[in-house]
């Protein structure tokens, strides 16, 4: 199509949109604006059950603007990543390319250089782990190692076990290892410990915009631009 212009009823809106990403351009990636963040992550859930088992991801804003030299939270860090990442990714055959929901202000943001930032993987069931290695992935990722995990963006080693919460999860997972392989995924709760579920994997987006070395940078440049101010 040409483009045009229609209006339709709250109520109507992701049907419209789905119909029109699962179009004539279903073949690519499709990118949806919406006013806000909020309005973007509604429609964005709202296209997951329509367009299942098509991948719809959002992507917010910051919440800090880059002249504050403050951090976003991890789990906005996880989903900008996780939908750049979407984006980038090479398909495999038969995979269908994503649908991504990004607010106005998002768009208009800046966005690191992919070679200077951490990039989303995932652990399977069966998967065989050095935790040694897995845990300096996550370091490089914007985790941080502690005893006991409770928030996003941390993750703890306790002998054949790596309990972690993921930036971009609502809950914590524990995987257990037999040896080196990975026997199960359970989700589970951080303050009672109870499992809540299992699955058969789990994506773990970074929780730090940038890697290691440029963090260290990008934190050098903002004390140099403070003291000149």
């Amino acid at each position: 199509a040409d483009g045009g212009r229609a209006f339709v009823s709250q109520s109507m809106r992701p049907y419209l949109v789905a119909a029109l990403a699962d179009g004539a351009h279903a073949d690519r990636p499709t990118l949806v604006v919406a006013g806000d963040d909020r309005q973007a992550r509604d429609l964005a859930a709202d296209l997951r059950a329509w367009l299942e088992p098509r991948p719809v991801r959002f992507y917010p804003s910051r919440g800090v603007a880059y002249e504050s030299h403050l951090a976003p939270p991890p789990h906005l860090v996880g989903l900008r990543v996780a939908a750049l990442d979407a984006l980038l990714a090479e398909r495999t055959p038969g995979a269908e390319p994503p649908v991504v929901v990004v607010s106005a202000v998002a768009l208009s943001e800046k966005v690191p250089d992919p070679a200077l930032r951490p990039h989303s993987f995932t652990i399977r069931v069966g998967d065989l782990l050095d935790l040694d290695e897995v845990g300096q992935q996550l370091v490089a990722a914007g985790y941080e190692r502690v005893d006991q995990v409770d928030d996003r963006g941390q993750f703890a080693v306790r002998g054949g076990i790596l309990d972690l919460y993921p930036a971009t999860e609502d809950r914590a997972v524990r995987i257990d290892l037999f040896d080196i392989e990975v026997e199960s995924i359970r989700f589970f709760s951080t303050f009672t410990q109870r499992s809540l579920g299992e699955a058969e994997a789990i994506e773990i987006a970074p929780a730090a915009e940038l890697a290691p070395e440029h963090r260290e940078l990008a934190e050098i440049a903002a004390l140099e631009d403070a003291e000149d101010r």
